[in-house]
């Protein structure tokens, strides 16, 4: 009766087609509370959690975040956009904290799309010019802007920016990339250090490198888009930001708002001096920068920052990808086993594998997802504060779902 009547709300809440998917999933329990790695469910389910599209790295209701956020409640939710507010500057001067002197103004956005936006209209202000590069298999969100740089929807029909050029070349491919930004008027090249929906991939350092070298030639901006390599995630506070490579504008988001509030920023280059791109007005927002979020996300970047808990990534992360190597090798459906801290993935040979594994795990009450942009890699991102046990747990089941698919296969065969 519960299931029922939980799925006919959601279908007349959200549509008929999403109501279909999590039935045919057999996800049809409604979340209601979550604490470190686990969710529970209405009916007293209880799931371990290695999805959450990667904003959950310190877990859910992490109690150094919700006591902060707590704290905050009791002064101030939204700021009133008119007066400076404390919270936002110190969570700004902490982001600013963490990187390179050069990088000294922060932009707050609701969303890792929305910063991305803001940088696309900062870069074409700066420059005058509206053609950009990206990378193949790049995905940077779906606002109109955002989608535009995503390489997998450029021909999906949904809309692209009117008048915005986009080249795309693939990754590691610097002389391809050097002939474009000697031939065309290139406003800014984003890339992401390691591609998330893009099947966690990681990019070449000195293909990066070159990048940055590229973009002082020519009078581009470089735009490096960790939303969802930075603030821990892969085992640094910042996985692409160098000594040799500063960006002109850095992209934070998801794990920056602890896993209980929308915030994300766009963190620039001192050299980013015009009136048009420091106008105050430029990116003003209701909600962005709010006293509450941006308290929430002080306390995350003085958490994530911590010597301790960057190597407990690492470690963690290391462990995770020798379990699954050592148990899958020779598996003829899986390619590889990839890893970068706690961003993590496992490519197939095909897309409907990747499925029936997330879909086996379900079984198991366990939360994986797959990536939007290569759908034949399956990937994970188990929250930090997951204990060695759970850990164990998760990687067993994700094996086990694997085994049990290609067993379900010969038997098809």
């Amino acid at each position: 009766m519960m299931e029922a009547s939980f799925l006919t709300k959601f279908s007349r809440a959200f549509g008929k087609k999403e109501a279909l998917l999590l039935r045919l999933t057999g996800l049809t329990e409604a979340e209601i509370r979550g604490k470190g790695s686990w969710i529970y469910t209405a009916d007293g389910g209880k799931w371990l959690d290695f999805g959450s599209f990667g904003i959950h790295l310190l877990g859910h209701c992490h109690p150094e975040i919700t006591r902060v956020a707590r704290e905050q409640l009791r002064n101030m939710g939204l700021s009133t956009r008119i007066l400076g507010n404390h919270a936002a500057t110190e969570c700004a001067k902490a982001l600013l904290a963490t990187l390179p002197p050069d990088m000294d103004r922060v932009v707050f956005a609701n969303s890792g799309a929305e910063s991305v936006e803001i940088a696309l209209k900062t870069a074409i202000l700066f420059t005058g010019r509206t053609e950009f590069v990206a990378l193949k298999y790049a995905f940077h969100g779906k606002t109109t802007g955002a989608n535009s740089l995503t390489y997998s929807k450029r021909d999906s029909g949904l809309p692209h920016l009117p008048g915005l050029t986009v080249h795309f070349v693939e990754a590691g491919d610097l002389a391809t990339a050097a002939g474009i930004l000697a031939s065309a008027e290139i406003a800014g090249v984003f890339v992401e250090p390691v591609q998330g929906e893009g099947g966690i991939a990681g990019i070449p350092a000195d293909f990066i490198k070159g990048l940055r070298q590229l973009c002082d030639e020519h009078g581009s901006l470089l735009i490096m888009d960790e939303i969802q390599t930075g603030l821990g995630r892969c085992g640094k506070v910042w996985y692409g930001v160098t000594d040799e490579v500063r960006p002109d504008i850095l992209l934070a988001g998801k794990t920056l708002g602890g896993g209980i509030v929308p915030i994300a920023a766009a963190i620039f280059n001192r050299s980013i001096n015009s009136e048009l791109c420091t106008d105050p007005l430029l990116n003003a927002s209701s909600f962005a920068g709010g006293a509450f979020a941006c308290r929430v996300a002080q306390k995350v970047v003085e958490l994530v920052s911590q010597d301790e808990f960057l190597r407990a990534v690492r470690e963690k992360g290391q462990y995770c990808k020798s379990y699954l190597e050592s148990r899958l090798a020779g598996h003829p459906g899986v390619v590889a086993v990839r890893g970068y801290g706690l961003m993590m993935g496992i490519e197939f040979d095909s897309g409907s594998m990747t499925s029936e594994v997330i879909v086996e795990a379900i079984k198991k009450r366990l939360l994986l997802t797959f990536c939007l942009v290569r759908k034949n890699v399956m990937r994970f991102y188990p929250p930090a504060v997951t204990s060695e046990r759970d850990l164990e747990r998760g990687l067993r089941e994700i094996v086990n779902a694997v085994l049990n698919v290609s067993v379900q296969e010969q038997k098809c065969d």
